[in-house]
């Protein structure tokens, strides 16, 4: 244990060390984002990300025409699938000019092979399958940041108050997102696989009417992403941000950076490429551990995100989150609330624990409160600072700029902390989008001092709220502070 102990003290001093100079952070801070897109509805999604306090969101259909969602910033997840015909059904029939069109703007895998077996595959879906732009070409490359940039602006249109905060990848590693089918089943998604699997090297075959101006797809697809930045912050928002998520950060992204051609660059030069936040899909405490990562400066605590939907298991998602919380690093949600086929397949927000919607909000609140990482505290079992808790028993944190401790009893010997500089106030039950509903009165006529007194649900000791009924557990709670007076 004491070899555990030692190795998180040097773990959060580097972290101190490699995050100083950090600005203060402030609520709109672009990583305070919600990044659920793909699942739920678009009332949904706005309604827990402002009682949450969230002031970025992932963009989802339907947002635009909702007035929930003035005030909020967006993010646009993958922008360019919205902008090009991506699915191809191989039981449908396709004009000549359709096939034109993909032929001469997807990556394809042979000349010999009819359409659509000679475009080059990626995720597959029933019968059909994604085509990938082929990014070898500047052509290919103008044309489709000519919709993304024309397709933001129709977004801000809609709702003043709901602007453009910048762009999110999925997969975002230069050789990009192609897939192999199964053994048994080419439409099944049997492993992600590079354009060599198919023709021998980095590189899709030209197309006879086309010009590849880079060499390899890996380089003209961070072409792509360069040039997508630059006519972002010229023309929609000069502090556009932008958000990555590969599996691995170092394998998948970090490390890129570190070899040639961005190696050689000047720092200003390499930045046109670089992502602002390095989000990690995988349920792994890499994104903090692995000693890759800082070592060369590429990045820095600050800059690094757990977004894993895989991480369900109580014990994983709670070491993921203090490590993120005494570290500085972030955690957020990305795309959808479950993982690929790891939890119980939530279809929204709501359906999710509080355990879980709560574990993911601590390390952000304790960042945009500023608490000196000193101050935060990480023993490999439970997180502790002055405004939050994170341990085996319960989750508990102070919600930055409301007063409200949200706070989950996991078990029934687990302790809620109420903040230093605050004391008891009433609590309220929350819902499945952690709102509350109803305050835990016996009657209306009773105070919250009188049930807390009766301990029938709930009982408070040295700043430590304790369940005294079994029902509470793993249910959501807020209860709003008052401050101490000075």
């Amino acid at each position: 244990m004491k070899s555990v102990l030692k190795a998180v003290c040097a773990l959060a001093s580097l972290a101190a060390a490699l995050n100083a100079g950090e600005p203060e952070i402030k609520p709109d801070d672009f990583r305070n984002v919600y990044g659920i897109a793909w699942r739920g509805t678009a009332d949904e999604n706005l309604d827990f990300a402002r009682q949450m306090g969230y002031t970025h969101v992932f963009y989802q259909w339907g947002m635009e025409r909702n007035p929930k969602a003035k005030g909020f910033k967006f993010f646009i997840e993958s922008p360019e699938y919205a902008v090009y015909p991506r699915v191809i059904d191989t039981t449908k029939k396709y004009s000549p000019e359709q096939i034109k069109w993909w032929e001469t703007n997807c990556s394809l895998l042979s000349l010999d092979k009819p359409f659509p077996w000679n475009i080059a595959p990626g995720w597959r879906s029933g019968k059909g399958f994604t085509a990938t732009l082929d990014l070898q070409q500047k052509r290919v490359i103008r044309e489709i940041t000519d919709k993304i940039i024309e397709r933001v602006k129709k977004i801000e249109e809609q709702t003043p108050g709901f602007k453009f905060a910048g762009f999110a990848w999925d997969v975002p590693q230069p050789a990009g997102d192609f897939w192999d089918g199964t053994k048994d089943d080419w439409f099944a998604n049997g492993r992600q696989v590079t354009l060599a699997h198919w023709t021998g090297k980095d590189s899709g075959i030209r197309h006879p009417d086309t010009v590849h101006d880079y060499p390899t797809y890996s380089q003209g697809h961070m072409e792509f992403y360069r040039h997508l930045f630059e006519r972002a912050r010229a023309e929609l928002n000069k502090d556009a941000k932008f958000i990555v998520e590969p599996g691995g950060p170092y394998e998948q992204w970090v490390k890129f950076f570190e070899s040639p051609p961005y190696s050689e660059m000047k720092p200003e030069e390499r930045k046109k490429y670089e992502a602002d936040l390095v989000a990690v899909e995988a349920a792994t405490t890499d994104f903090v551990t692995d000693k890759r990562l800082f070592a060369k400066g590429t990045v820095k605590p600050s800059q690094m995100c757990s977004t894993t939907p895989n991480a369900f298991e109580e014990p994983v998602s709670r070491e993921i989150a203090g490590l993120a919380a005494a570290n500085g690093a972030w955690t957020a949600f990305f795309g959808m609330p479950e993982g690929n086929g790891h939890t119980p397949g939530f279809r929204s927000i709501s359906q999710m624990p509080a355990r879980l919607k709560l574990v993911k909000a601590i390390p952000v609140w304790e960042n945009i409160l500023n608490v000196p990482l000193e101050k935060r505290k990480w023993d490999g079992k439970t997180y502790e600072s002055p405004t939050a808790r994170i341990s085996s028993g319960a989750y508990s944190g102070l919600q930055p700029e409301t007063d409200k401790l949200f706070f989950v009893f996991l078990s029934a010997d687990g302790k809620a902390k109420i903040p230093e500089g605050y004391e008891a106030g009433p609590i309220y039950l929350a819902d499945g989008l952690f709102r509350e509903i109803r305050p835990l009165f016996d009657n209306p006529k009773s105070s919250y001092q009188r049930t807390l007194q009766d301990g029938r649900t709930m009982k408070i000791e040295n700043s430590e709220i304790m369940p005294t009924a079994s029902y509470i557990i793993n249910n959501g709670y807020i209860m709003h502070l008052r401050k101490k007076a000075k």
